[in-house]
């Protein structure tokens, strides 16, 4: 064992002018050997040469590493905020910070807390981080509104996501949020009803949120959550009388439109016919060579393999659990449609290509194709629509009234046969499809589409038309349905609907109580009418009603943002516009919630637990952007945060090494640094001779902290490092 500051100064003792520790090796491994070497006076020279020499590299480098410190944890926070944010594996923390140590920035070498603990405690940090903003907003909100979808993950764990929605004073916008996830049966042996309600409560309960707040619910409306008598909704209306339940208008569009396909056998048939040409050619490279050939055979030019992705297209499968799928799968064969027929005709040999051509080549399905590529985009374009992020009740009717007249507007009009009768033609786009067309199968084709389209209203008819109560009673604060003051219903307008409101929202209170805050409601609409009557004349033109597509906002939600901020002279109806504003239509959230669930929770990556899923989701979809003043105070309080925690332990040395040939004005080398622990800090050098069993009692009998104790050296290096494998004294014989 040799004496690092010793050796380095070459000091020896003056009186028998020993060179051990030196030149020799010191082979008494005790605790009085070291306490014998540290009084000498040949290693108080030492020490006292080590502070003289300011150009000393310990020196040096501790105090490189201390005017940087801030600057290097900042840029590591960032680094793992990035990884978060982009879903990358944890795991390539290090090769990250690697890579940008090799790409210029030298000083990240002074980032010292590479364990696996650590890098863990810093994604955990910043998720939290991250959800404390968010909770904080949603605390501070008068009421919100949660939106609660099941999803079951690659480790085949059932898992419930939530989000929320809240009116957020700050930004004067409706905000919706990823608010947690959980294994629901990490406690319990079924997912039902119970599970859920006491999962949601216990929840909302940890993140301080008062369910007294929560007036509004929205799920995919399967029956454990909207059950008449067992339903989560059920249940958690015995503890908020007050909240109301929605049921998704996007899975309700759904319902709609797979009600039509029950009722219509063919238009049905089609479907299953799409999913069976893309099964048939998903499923064997040789038809789908074959299929892509025949378009670029169609189109009769020649291609690089660069554009021949773009020139050919191929089939998409149908799926009725996939909104906006059947639209695609159409649209693809819509397009695609004589180099499907030809490529099956040439496989004649092939039973399901024989079966699938008899199927498509004919007038019946070519039309009715024709008739769908005109109605499904209607469908798809009002999914879309309720699919925005902070869609309200408000945009129902107007989007559903319009994707109504656009329909019955098809239906008279039947456009689409005619183009279909030019693209027969020869010489059209279908000219080589030899289809003949007669006026029994013209007439069959128009029955088709007015039974269809019809069944199609009805059913969204059905599916929309019944409303709550409560809800209908919103249409109070659209100004554009408001009378004039001038006119004699001014006076008597929305008394009913505010006190079906006021029955609503205050149900929770005491008779006495509730009779109160009712006629307060009724008095502040009183005089918000003439204020509603003044803003008509104001509302801007992105919200002005216009037959051609439906407002970005509506009226109604626009008058609502106003009246949300104006609690000081509307206590009562302030807060009734909170309500409305947080109440979600749509479980569109939670879908693209279960969509990120899987992108992070992967194969390689199948045990995160629950409180690293927590933390990733929070960032990765409440994560402000990179390169934003938000997201580089976030990254600051989560640094500030994680450092103060607890005690941490810093290194002064570098950890990150590059190689020693390497300087800061030198150009990189052309391989990455390795991982190498530095020994900056070490203030005794090893000769490594294996793993020799001679030094494991002598682990047990000097600790690290008693050594630099001895050694006197904590004035030279004040500073440890947490990696696990990283000591200040190694032995060796």
């Amino acid at each position: 064992m040799y004496c690092a500051l010793c050796r380095k100064h070459k000091v020896q003792n003056k009186q028998n002018k020993s060179k051990t520790f030196v030149e020799e090796p010191s082979c008494r491994i005790r605790k009085a050997t070291f306490k014998d070497h540290a009084n000498s006076q040949q290693h108080k020279d030492a020490i006292e040469a080590e502070h003289l020499q300011r150009v000393s590299g310990f020196h040096k480098a501790a105090e490189k590493g201390k005017a940087v410190k801030d600057e290097v944890y900042f840029n590591a926070f960032y680094s793992v905020y990035w990884l978060a944010k982009n879903e990358v594996a944890n795991r390539k923390t290090l090769s990250l910070l690697q890579l940008l140590e090799f790409l210029g920035l030298r000083d990240m070498k002074f980032f010292d807390h590479q364990s696996q603990r650590s890098i863990r405690e810093i994604f955990l940090t910043l998720g939290q981080t991250v959800a404390r903003r968010v909770l904080t907003n949603v605390q501070h909100a008068k009421a919100y509104g949660i939106l609660l979808d099941e999803v079951t993950d690659i480790s085949v764990q059932e898992m419930l996501l939530a989000f929320v929605q809240y009116f957020s004073q700050e930004s004067g916008m409706t905000e919706v949020k990823f608010l947690f996830v959980k294994n629901l049966l990490e406690e319990s042996e079924s997912a039902d009803s119970q599970t859920i309600f006491h999962t949601v409560t216990s929840k909302l309960e940890e993140l301080n949120l008062k369910m007294d707040h929560c007036m509004s619910l929205v799920s995919d409306g399967a029956s454990v959550m909207t059950g008449h008598r067992n339903g989560l909704a059920v249940k958690l209306k015995e503890v908020n009388k007050n909240m109301i339940s929605f049921h998704c208008i996007c899975h309700k569009l759904a319902l709609a439109c797979t009600d039509t396909l029950k009722e219509l056998d063919y238009i049905s048939l089609v479907q299953d016919h799409l999913r069976t040409l893309w099964k048939y050619f998903e499923d064997s490279p040789k038809r789908m060579a074959v299929f892509l050939k025949a378009q670029l055979a169609l189109r009769a030019v020649t291609v690089t393999d660069r554009t021949k992705q773009r020139l050919v297209l191929r089939l998409k499968k149908a799926c009725s659990t996939r909104w906006l799928s059947f639209d695609g799968s159409v649209n693809a064969l819509y397009e695609t449609y004589i180099p499907v027929v030809q490529t099956l005709a040439k496989q004649r040999e092939v039973a399901v290509a024989e079966g699938l051509l008899g199927k498509v080549h004919c007038y019946k399905f070519v039309s009715t194709l024709y008739m769908l590529k005109e109605v499904l985009p209607l469908l798809a374009t009002l999914s879309q629509v309720f699919q925005k992020g902070t869609l309200d009740f408000s945009h129902i009717a107007p989007s559903v009234a319009y994707c109504k007249s656009k329909l019955n507007e098809v239906k008279r009009n039947k456009a689409f046969l005619h183009r279909l009768h030019d693209d027969l033609q020869p010489g059209g786009r279908l000219g080589t499809a030899e289809i003949t067309i007669t006026p029994h199968k013209v007439s069959l084709a128009e029955s088709l589409t007015e039974k269809y389209i019809s069944a199609l209203v009805k059913n969204i008819d059905a599916r929309f038309g019944n409303c709550l109560p409560a809800v209908s009673a919103f249409s109070v604060f659209d100004p554009v349905h408001l009378p004039e003051p001038s006119q004699t219903s001014f006076a008597d307008y929305g008394k009913t609907e505010m006190n079906v409101i006021g029955e609503q929202f205050f149900a929770s209170l005491p008779n006495e109580d509730r009779a109160t805050r009712k006629e307060k409601l009724q008095a502040e609409y009183g005089k918000f009418k003439y204020d509603l009557a003044s803003w008509k004349v104001k509302i801007p033109p992105e919200c002005q009603p216009n037959r051609e597509q439906p407002p970005e906002i509506t009226a109604m939600t626009w008058s609502l943002q106003k009246l949300a901020k104006m609690g000081h002279f509307y206590e009562e109806l302030s807060f009734v516009a909170e309500i409305i504003l947080s109440a979600p239509v749509t479980n569109a959230w939670p879908e693209r919630g279960a969509s990120a669930l899987k992108r992070i929770k992967t194969r390689l990556r199948s045990k995160l637990g629950d409180d690293m899923m927590f933390s990733l989701m929070h960032i990765t979809i409440n994560r402000p952007e990179l390169g934003t003043s938000e997201s580089r105070e976030m990254v600051e309080q989560a640094y500030e945060d994680w450092k103060s925690a607890k005690t941490r332990r810093y290194r002064s040395g570098p950890i990150l090494n590059t190689p020693a040939s390497s300087t800061e004005h030198e150009p990189p080398h052309q391989a990455l640094p390795c991982n190498e622990m530095s020994d900056a800090g070490v203030q005794t050098e090893v000769k490594s001779l294996g793993t020799s069993s001679a030094t494991q009692p002598l682990a047990a009998a000097i600790s690290e902290t008693e050594a630099l104790s001895i050694l006197q050296l904590n004035d030279i290096t004040d500073a440890e490092c947490d990696t696990e494998n990283d000591l200040d004294f190694d032995f060796s014989l």
